[in-house]
């Protein structure tokens, strides 16, 4: 869903924010694999936040 949004904005390079921790990380996780696949989107960074 979070790839569809990116796409529907024509954003083709974005960051990621996530929480330190299985949650947070697990879905950075699995937006750049989907991203990934998907094609068109370049992640730039990806910034973990201690809890």
């Amino acid at each position: 869903a979070m790839v569809d949004i990116v796409r529907a904005l024509g954003w083709n390079y974005v960051s990621t924010l996530a929480s330190e921790g299985n949650y947070g990380e697990s879905g950075v996780e699995a937006f750049v694999q989907i991203s990934r696949e998907a094609g068109g989107v370049c992640i730039a960074q990806s910034i973990k936040i201690p809890r």
